[in-house]
């Protein structure tokens, strides 16, 4: 995987941003491509990478330490669980929690 990036870096050089305040986002992805929908696991995957140009992650248009809430009562990932792994199950529990910490 690693070496599929570097090779895809290197041909599409002119996308790595020069500036300081952007950088290249880079997203390795799987996904199951069985011809039929179900709950198993797939027998045929495809593995792929988008990259892509971006500026700065905050409106601020900096890259400025942002505070965070450490609660035990709200865990994202567990023992056993898939916090470990890009799935979008991952973020929908954490927007409420993204509210409390804003108060």
């Amino acid at each position: 995987l690693l070496k599929c990036i570097a090779e895809m870096i290197r041909l599409d050089k002119d996308w790595v941003p020069s500036s300081e305040l952007s950088s290249l986002y880079i997203r390795p992805t799987m996904i199951g491509t069985e011809p039929t929908l179900g709950v198993q696991p797939p027998r045929s995957a495809k593995l792929f990478v988008l990259t892509g140009p971006v500026g700065p992650y905050f409106s601020t248009g900096s890259f400025k330490p942002v505070k965070l809430l450490a609660d035990p009562s709200y865990v994202r990932a567990f023992h056993g669980g898939s916090g470990d792994r890009k799935l979008g199950a991952n973020y929908g529990p954490t927007i409420s929690v993204q509210k409390i910490a804003e108060q």
